[in-house]
């Protein structure tokens, strides 16, 4: 039996699979107020934080859905899937879709190797604008080698799985109680996945924060790798709006484990339900 941060919904049950951690200089953020983020800085170590990168796994009666891929080769410390896959019994062949919340490369890290899909039996699930914002030819000129290798491993992924890529909208349903909600900011198809309902409603929202501690006291506090921040910004400080105080749980790309979203002296906090307990790659 899996002993990895589970919740059960109204149809299934969802998984938290820690690929491992990474750290951020925190120069990356965008819009800092120095003067108030101190108190929230205390994790930093020599300007970098610690910050999980997740995936998840949620399986109904029928299905294994598997949101998001991983950081494997980003960086040291990443690509822990294959061996959470295989503590919850599941092979690459079981996986019958992938939902991608976008192509950043800790995302997709795991979902290619030596340039074939790993995960043969899959749809690969993808807002309609993810493939179109990284497809365009005009988004790669002069841009600068660490932006062109993300563009370079969005497109191998889109390459990879060309024959199995389904798009979606927002609202659209992926699974057994599973809605597909876009969250746009971070690249234009961002997106979140909403299960279940009621008391057991639970929203991955990706990468609505990456320095948890940080952006929700200060949620106007963007990063470098958003696509456009200011929409980033705008729909963060919407969605922490709309969900803080209820009983929504929500997990996401960079928090650790599950938990819900409440009002803080400053801005919002994270009060985790679930507990993460961090993977490393072996």
């Amino acid at each position: 039996m899996s002993k990895l941060p589970q919740f059960a919904t109204g149809d299934g049950i969802l998984t938290v699979l820690c690929d491992g951690t990474d750290h951020l200089p925190l120069d990356l953020l965008l819009n800092l107020d120095r003067a108030n983020s101190a108190p929230y800085l205390t994790q930093a170590l020599d300007g970098r934080i610690e910050i999980p990168i997740n995936t998840f796994l949620y399986q109904t009666r029928d299905r294994n859905i598997l949101i998001d891929g991983g950081g494997a080769g980003l960086a040291p410390g990443l690509g822990a899937l294959p061996q959470n896959l295989d503590t919850m019994g599941i092979t690459p062949s079981q996986i019958d879709t992938l939902y991608c919340t976008h192509l950043h490369p800790d995302h997709i890290g795991g979902l290619l190797q030596n340039g074939a899909p790993v995960f043969a039996n899959a749809t690969l699930r993808i807002h309609h604008a993810e493939p179109d914002f990284w497809q365009d030819t005009a988004l790669g000129e002069n841009a600068p080698p660490q932006f062109q290798a993300m563009i370079d491993g969005a497109r191998a992924v889109l390459d990879a799985y060309a024959g199995q890529i389904e798009v979606f909208s927002n609202g659209d349903k992926i699974g057994p109680g599973a809605v597909a909600v876009h969250l746009p900011g971070h690249t234009p198809g961002h997106c979140g996945l909403q299960l279940g309902t009621a008391e057991t409603a639970i929203l991955i929202w990706a990468d609505i924060v990456h320095i948890a501690a940080v952006q929700l006291a200060l949620p106007d506090t963007s990063i470098v790798f958003d696509a456009d921040p200011a929409l980033a910004a705008a729909t963060r400080k919407r969605l922490l709006d709309q969900i803080a105080d209820t009983d929504l749980h929500i997990a996401g790309g960079h928090v650790p484990g599950i938990g819900q979203i409440q009002r803080g002296p400053q801005g919002f906090v994270f009060r985790p339900t679930v507990e993460q307990a961090t993977s490393k790659r072996l």
